[in-house]
This record gives C-alpha cells, sequence and structure tokens, in this order.
C-alpha cells in the first residue's frame, strides 16, 4: 500500500465498567484491520477508559469511525475520534523517572509540569494518585 494512502486516528473510549463492551471495541478494530500502534486503559471509578492510536488505509479507517459511531447507542459508550499524523517524534538521550510524593496543594501538578517544561523535558507521562486511606493527604506523582 502506498504511504500517501495512510492514516492515523485517535480513538477515545469511555464506557460503564465492562470488559465485555471493551472488547467488543477490540473486534471492531481487528473486522476493520486496522494497526494497533499504541494504546493505554485505566479504570476511573467505575467507568473504563481506553485510548489507541490506529493506523490503516484510508478505507479501514473511515469504516472503523462509521462501526463505532453505529455501535456507540448500543453499547452505551462514549467514543472520541480525531484523524491525526504519525510525525516524527523529537528524540531525547535520557528518560528519567521521577516518583514524587507531596502534599496536596492547589496547582502542584501545574507547578511539576512547569518545571519539566521549562528545563526542556519530555513529559511523556504523567500520573497522579490521590491516597484517600491516608490522613496526612499525601499525592502521589509520577512522571515519565
Amino acid at each position: 500500500m502506498p504511504h500517501s494512502e495512510q492514516q492515523s486516528i485517535i480513538i477515545i473510549v469511555l464506557v460503564a465498567d465492562h470488559p465485555a463492551k471493551i472488547n467488543t471495541g477490540i473486534q471492531l478494530v481487528t473486522k476493520c484491520q486496522c494497526n494497533i500502534e499504541d494504546s493505554c486503559m485505566a479504570i476511573f471509578g467505575k467507568q473504563f477508559f481506553f485510548i489507541m492510536k490506529l493506523s490503516d488505509s484510508r478505507q479501514s479507517i473511515s469504516l472503523i469511525e462509521a462501526m463505532l459511531l453505529k455501535h456507540d447507542t448500543e453499547l452505551k459508550l462514549l467514543s472520541i475520534m480525531q484523524k491525526t499524523t504519525s510525525g516524527v517524534y523529537k528524540e531525547y538521550f535520557s528518560i528519567i523517572i521521577a516518583n514524587v510524593i507531596v502534599n496536596v496543594a492547589p496547582a502542584i501538578v501545574e507547578q511539576f509540569t512547569c518545571l519539566f517544561i521549562t528545563n526542556n523535558f519530555n513529559l511523556a507521562k504523567l500520573v497522579a494518585k490521590y491516597n484517600q486511606r491516608q490522613t496526612n493527604m499525601i499525592n502521589n506523582l509520577k512522571f515519565i
């Protein structure tokens, strides 16, 4: 297939915590023969969050868009789709993984992201977790 016909799409799916519904979504991707370039899954409360970057021919990308829209109501899911380009990513010579434990404070995540950006570090991933079990209100931040 010529490179000029290659397309990419980011798909974000939010669904009530039900593995069968996500499995149906993955089956749709398989039926459309799209390549999963990257993906991430998480559970927030009782909601399941799934994000993936797909690539393939225009026909395959259009097919997955149509099929997901068709199944949104049936599966009671929310899906957001955005076409994108693969692009060339800036290479970094080293990777820093910082696990920071701090007291909960206003704008704490903003302060850390600003620190990384002003020092020209690549902030590829940010995980912020609030530990409700501890009475001293510790916030656990992980930067990758």
